[in-house]
């Protein structure tokens, strides 16, 4: 049961649970899509705010509302015949104003989530890192950062371990762990820097799998 029950724990965390799905497969293409990568949202974030950059964060915000909408719309068709849902978009909210208030209260909170509170679900609210803290043993696959190989850090003309101290790892990381400090209850197993350190070993010409 322990084994079952940490396995699945770390599927459901790292690719398929509905926050990862839809925050990372979603909603972060979105913002990737009208702002760019994580580094110049940053340096736009600290930047005065541009006529640019307010089309772009406007731009993404309304299709953020958009997505919002259409997934309360879908999970409101749980409940409702597609067809009467269907002819009730056309109609006036009135005429159904359980439904309607339902999905604005869906919607918003879905917005709330996915435009500020992010990760912040998978640390506060989500119980899944509490488990898995409490579930994991020697024989537990996980990912880790390899210290006998990567240290002591160094920059890539100097002697030492592979790992540069790029900081890659961390800028990637959705929870914003640094995986060398060792398997921490925030990570949620979505191999972002796994990826990450590899490209930074393959420009080095290093062998991957530093992090793994």
């Amino acid at each position: 049961l322990i084994v079952t029950t940490s396995l699945l724990g770390r599927v459901w965390c790292g690719y398929a649970c509905p926050q990862t799905v839809f925050l990372e497969g979603v909603f972060r293409r979105v913002a990737r899509l009208f702002e760019g990568p994580r580094e110049a949202r940053i340096r736009r974030d600290r930047a005065p705010l541009t006529l640019d950059g307010a089309l772009r964060k406007g731009a993404k915000h309304v299709l953020y509302v958009g997505l919002c909408l259409l997934l309360a719309h879908t999970f409101l068709a749980y409940f409702v015949p597609v067809e009467e849902l269907l002819g009730w978009l056309g109609g006036s909210p009135g005429a159904h104003w359980t439904a309607f208030l339902w999905v604005v209260a869906m919607a918003a909170l879905l917005y709330f989530d996915v435009a500020w509170f992010r990760e912040q679900v998978c640390l506060v609210v989500c119980p899944y890192g509490r488990f898995q803290s409490a579930l994991i043993d020697d024989d537990t696959v996980v990912i880790g950062y390899d210290v006998l190989r990567g240290e002591p850090r160094s920059r890539p003309s100097e002697q030492g371990g592979d790992c540069v101290d790029c900081r890659r790892c961390v800028v990637v990381c959705p929870t914003g762990i640094d995986i060398r400090n060792g398997l921490q209850m925030e990570c949620v197993g979505c191999s972002s820097c796994v990826d990450a350190c590899d490209e930074v070993m393959a420009r080095l010409g290093r062998a991957p799998g530093l992090i793994r």
